[in-house]
């Protein structure tokens, strides 16, 4: 009796490995994980952040793991106050703890206050090295802590950029190894 349910069991492993090879399952994976996002998916798989800026924050680092070199010459072609200087990128990611996420929230909040960096960062550090307390303090969080318009846009401008950089091996997958099979 027991060993005839562990045959069923791998029998019916058997049967689902062979339908996600035949792309049975795929199709439908795919549309649900595009529809999530793969921001959302990779938030979901490195652990849940307790904020929305946290999150964001998370997620630049991941795509800075990702592809370094294509986010960092993105800040510097989105950016006016780093000068397209690589040394004043080097020198606000040293003053972010290190962190590629609250590099780019740094900047956002630079762009959206129309303030310089200097200005920024010393409201940074003002309010404790708290993000959520300076972007209040700003003026670029309304109430619900939600950001205001013109931070918003330059926050959904930047995570734009990197869905597009998280995605761009999931297209390469689905274009070409699923067509194949």
């Amino acid at each position: 009796m027991f060993r005839l349910r562990i045959n069923t069991i791998r029998i019916l492993a058997v049967l689902v490995g062979m339908g996600l090879a035949a792309g049975v399952f795929g199709p439908g994976e795919a549309a649900a994980r595009r529809k999530d996002g793969p921001l959302d998916a990779t938030l979901k798989s490195s652990g849940a952040a307790a904020t929305w800026i946290e999150a964001f924050m998370k997620t630049g680092d991941v795509v800075a793991e990702r592809d370094l070199e294509l986010f960092k010459a993105d800040l510097l072609r989105t950016y006016r106050c780093l000068e397209r200087d690589e040394r004043n990128l080097t020198w606000l990611f040293m003053r972010c703890d290190r962190s590629w996420g609250a590099t780019a929230f740094a900047l956002a909040m630079q762009a959206a206050a129309k303030e310089s960096l200097r200005v920024v960062l010393m409201d940074y550090d003002a309010a404790g090295r708290n993000w959520e307390r300076t972007a209040t303090g700003m003026g670029l969080l309304s109430g619900g802590r939600r950001p205001s318009y013109t931070f918003n846009a330059y926050l959904n401008r930047q995570q734009e950029t990197w869905t597009r950089i998280l995605e761009n091996p999931m297209r390469w997958r689905e274009t070409y190894l699923l067509e194949k099979q």
